[in-house]
Formats: structure tokens, C-alpha cells, sequence
């Protein structure tokens, strides 16, 4: 794997949109999942279930890095990236 195909996984973050406790908008994280299934049944159930509160639940897929990875870093002995190819 070339340094710049960074290991990662694809999951899934249920977040609550809500007024929150100062009544600013308020988002939170719930919970992280590793299917797009899971993250779309727990959203519904939470809707649901939260109908008259005032939250709406939805997901987003993100990546999940390894400890010592992120979207922006390379390791140190990576060298220049690659060249990107012209449009």
C-alpha cells in the first residue's frame, strides 16, 4: 500500500441535532458504527422514539484512522507525495 492510500475504515456516526442546553443548536455524536444498515436503523429508532423532544437524528459516513494516522498526516519516511495527474 502506498503511503498516500492511508490505512482507514469506513463507519458510520449517528449525531443528535438539538436545541441543546442553552438553546444554541447542539450537535452530538451518539455513536460510531461500521455499517451503513446499523447506522440507518438506529436513526430511525431514535427518530421515533424521540419524536416529541425536539432532536433529529441522522448519520454521515466518515473514516475511522489507525493510532498515528489522520486525513493530513503521512508517516515520515513517506517522501514527497505523488504527483497528481493533470485534468
Amino acid at each position: 500500500m502506498a503511503w498516500f492510500q492511508k490505512p482507514r475504515s469506513r463507519i458510520f456516526v449517528v449525531l443528535r441535532l438539538d436545541a441543546g442546553i442553552s438553546g444554541e443548536p447542539g450537535v452530538t455524536v451518539k455513536e460510531a458504527v461500521f455499517d451503513e444498515e446499523t447506522a440507518a436503523a438506529e436513526v430511525q429508532r431514535l427518530n421515533l422514539l424521540n419524536a416529541d423532544r425536539g432532536a433529529h437524528y441522522f448519520y454521515q459516513a466518515t473514516r475511522l484512522f489507525p493510532p498515528g494516522y489522520s486525513a493530513g498526516s503521512s508517516p515520515p519516511d513517506a517522501g514527497p507525495p505523488p504527483p497528481r495527474p493533470a485534468i
